[in-house]
């Protein structure tokens, strides 16, 4: 994690595709999780 944006390794590209469909729901889940806004963006490799 750094300025707000999450890397995260997923090594199988159907998976990375999946995830990037996601990208909203999860960010909003984390922050609500959080109690806070911590990730703006998650970056998928």
């Amino acid at each position: 994690m750094r300025d707000g944006k999450l890397f995260v390794h997923v090594p199988q590209a159907e998976w990375r595709n999946e995830l990037i469909f996601l990208k909203k729901d999860l960010i909003e889940k984390i922050n609500t999780a959080m109690h806070q806004d911590i990730v703006n963006d998650i970056i998928f490799r």
